[in-house]
């Protein structure tokens, strides 16, 4: 599937190598084109031109600096203060762990397995993996629906289908606890792996 994958990346998606890594490599005037070719197909223009990146360019002296000067610039600019809240309570932060850490007891409590084994948990972890390839396909949809859309009934979007995705997937694990056989569990565990 790996190499699949790589395959198509190059045959199917049209992927531009990085401005940013150009720009550090001195490759301006790849740079730009790959910029003109990225607000092309998002039917877009931009007006930046060679003369005007050198002109910016000129205007700054970039002089060597140390490794602690990289580290910390690296560095200054990291604040974690949109994680916090997901921490602010010590119940969040130890949920799944908790879930992952317990859930063998869990099973071995509530469910009688019939069908145990290396095989059959590896079988069960590839359907569940490959589950989650027709959610990321069906999220993609979703938000590259709503972005060309100029309607004002435009409904998805990123936020939304995260909040769906999200809920659907609580809802999912919820009836994943009330599991009674392995083809439950495994039932669950793939309607969660496609939202997830």
């Amino acid at each position: 599937m790996t190499f699949l994958m790589f395959i198509l990346r190059f045959v199917i998606f049209d992927l531009q190598e990085s401005p940013k890594y150009l720009v550090a490599k001195g490759r301006d005037e790849e740079a730009i084109a790959v910029l003109q070719h990225i607000a092309k197909k998002n039917g877009k223009t931009i007006t930046l031109t060679l003369e005007q990146f050198m002109a910016i360019e000129e205007s700054r002296h970039y002089g060597p600096k140390t490794i602690a000067e990289v580290v910390k610039s690296a560095f200054s600019n990291i604040s974690l203060s949109h994680v916090k809240p997901l921490f602010g309570s010590r119940l969040i932060g130890l949920a799944y762990p908790l879930f992952n850490g317990f859930l063998p007891l869990y099973l071995a409590q509530r469910v009688q397995s019939s069908a145990s084994g290396v095989n059959t948990t590896y079988r069960n972890y590839a359907i569940i993996s490959i589950m989650g390839i027709p959610g990321s396909l069906i999220a993609c949809l979703v938000v590259d629906r709503t972005r060309n859309s100029q309607s004002k009934w435009n409904v998805g979007g990123r936020k939304l289908t995260m909040a769906v995705s999200t809920a659907l997937t609580g809802i999912f694990l919820f009836l994943f606890t009330t599991s009674k056989s392995d083809a439950a569990i495994l039932g669950w565990s793939c309607a969660s792996g496609v939202t997830q």
